[in-house]
């Protein structure tokens, strides 16, 4: 239960969804995570306590084996995949659900076997009952690169909890202490995928001195990042903060939010910084972050890979105001965590009674 999308999903899931109607086991391959303080007394944890997802098919089968779920509910390609490879050998009663983090098509590039992957999702990925996917992107990269039928997908998006966020807001003041600064923040893991190289690269095509970037995260390129920046001479203009437990504080005292990543399923820090009122500038990239900002009130996003229309588009946004509580009204109507959830209720009470 560590700070990853799919672990904030979860944990909505089990706090939220009614315990009335249904019982809920959490199993986890390692009982750890700062989500954990969140999950309320009435759920039972299962610690399967590994260290990799790849030591779980025996310990899961026997859990499933032992409780005989109406519905197993999953998250993580890897994880989804070994599941999807156990059903044959489960009772045909359970029905099962995946929901896909990721663009699979991309995702599988960065994998050490590929063709291994992209094998597994086109033929054992069909044995879900359902498979949820974030966005529109996703679900038809299902369908037409791994013929998943169309049938077994849906689109639920993320939900944002936004009473959540307002009250984290509230603890702390503004981190924005130089009046002469025009502040920018990106929020994400410092890993290849999520694009930082890019947006370092599009700094050095701002003029106005004043506009600084606040990059929030942790990851294992964060050495070759901050070595960009210096080789760009960029290092008073961007600062490196490690991981923040309350990033929304930076992200409601920004300007914007600036999402360079080169791909993303459906990125949960773009309608976080939405629900904090703050529009978002990024790339046109694969995934769905177009779906999300969709209009201008929001935000804007550029041709992808563009780096010379994106530090534009910075300029632009520095001296433009937007309507922070239209932007906050747009995020509650179409992510509101009571909407997401009861999408969630009514798929699991379909196939419980199927």
């Amino acid at each position: 239960m560590h700070g990853g999308g799919s672990e904030r999903v979860v944990s909505h899931l089990v706090r939220h969804i009614n315990p009335d109607k249904f019982e809920i086991i959490l199993a986890l391959i390692k009982k750890e995570g700062v989500f954990l303080k969140g999950i309320p007394e009435n759920v039972e944890i299962v610690n399967l306590d590994l260290s990799r997802t790849r030591y779980a098919p025996l310990k899961i089968f026997r859990l499933l084996r032992k409780q005989k779920p109406d519905i197993v509910f999953s998250t993580l390609g890897h994880l989804n995949l070994m599941i999807a490879s156990l059903r044959r050998l489960l009772p045909k009663s359970i029905r099962f659900i995946a929901r896909e983090s990721s663009t699979v098509s991309l995702h599988n590039k960065n994998e050490v076997y590929p063709a291994l992957f992209d094998f597994l999702f086109r033929t054992v990925y069909k044995s879900f009952d359902k498979i949820v996917c974030q966005s529109g992107y996703m679900q038809q990269d299902l369908i037409q690169n791994y013929n998943i039928p169309a049938e077994k997908t849906l689109v639920i998006n993320n939900p944002v909890d936004e009473a959540q966020i307002h009250h984290i807001i509230g603890t702390a003041p503004n981190p924005f202490q130089d009046p002469g600064r025009i502040n920018f923040v990106a929020v994400g893991r410092l890993s290849k995928e999520k694009g930082f190289d890019r947006l370092i690269k599009a700094f050095k095509y701002i003029e106005d001195r004043s506009i600084h970037l606040s990059i929030i995260g942790d990851g294992v390129d964060k050495d070759k990042l901050v070595s960009l920046a210096e080789a760009e001479h960029l290092t008073d203009r961007i600062s490196f903060l490690g991981f923040i437990p309350n990033p929304y504080v930076y992200m409601r005292y920004a300007k914007a939010l600036i999402q360079t990543s080169y791909y993303e399923g459906f990125p949960n820090v773009v309608i976080e910084a939405n629900a904090c009122g703050v529009p978002v500038i990024g790339f046109r990239s694969p995934g769905g972050i177009s779906e999300i900002i969709n209009n201008t009130i929001c935000g804007t996003l550029v041709e992808d890979d563009n780096q010379a229309a994106l530090a534009e588009s910075i300029t632009q946004v520095a001296h433009t105001e937007y309507d922070r509580q239209r932007i906050m009204a747009l995020t509650t109507e179409r992510y509101a965590l009571n909407k997401i959830i009861s999408s969630y209720e009514a798929l699991f009470s379909e196939l419980s009674n199927s």
